[in-house]
């Protein structure tokens, strides 16, 4: 369980299935990090050790604010992660949450916020009541099965969701 209040992290899960991360509520629960891939390239792996804030991750942590690799049953509730990184003349690569795994998550009561590549997903994705909001392809990835119910998807600044693999 997450309580209330802003948490400045990045957010590593491998190899773990079966893991619920519940926030006290949508709007009061924040995970929120400046990451890009100007700071990091590529999409992650294994990093040990937290950054400063706004620090450089090392080449193997990748651009998003939350990585989870090879996990099943993965359920987000009642919470928001955004990835606050934002410098006017380049939004560039700046994933929310790059679910890597060809597994199954649930997203439920959350907002995902970012600008561009706001959520890759992959496997079978459910995301219900529920916003993603970016700019540019901010939808993307190679899912299986990805179905959102009575959620919004929301452009900031005239970008659109990908139509490419989401």
């Amino acid at each position: 369980e997450i309580g209330e209040g802003t948490y400045p992290e990045l957010l590593f899960l491998r190899n773990k299935n079966n893991v619920t991360l519940k926030g006290a509520s949508r709007d009061k629960s924040v995970i929120a990090y400046p990451n890009n891939d100007s700071y990091e390239t590529g999409s992650g792996g294994s990093v040990s050790a937290r950054p400063s804030l706004g620090a450089s991750i090392g080449k193997s942590g990748g651009r998003s604010v939350f990585l989870v690799e090879s996990c099943d049953n993965l359920v987000l509730e009642n919470l928001t992660i955004e990835n606050t990184y934002s410098i006017p003349s380049h939004k560039g690569q700046a994933e929310t949450i790059y679910f890597n795994s060809n597994y199954k998550l649930t997203v439920e009561n959350c907002s995902l916020i970012s600008w561009q590549d706001t959520f890759l997903c992959k496997g079978k994705v459910w995301v219900h009541n529920s916003l993603i909001a970016g700019h540019v392809d901010y939808i993307w990835g190679y899912p299986e099965a990805c179905l959102f119910g009575e959620s919004e998807k929301r452009s900031r600044g005239g970008g659109w969701p990908s139509h490419g693999g989401a």
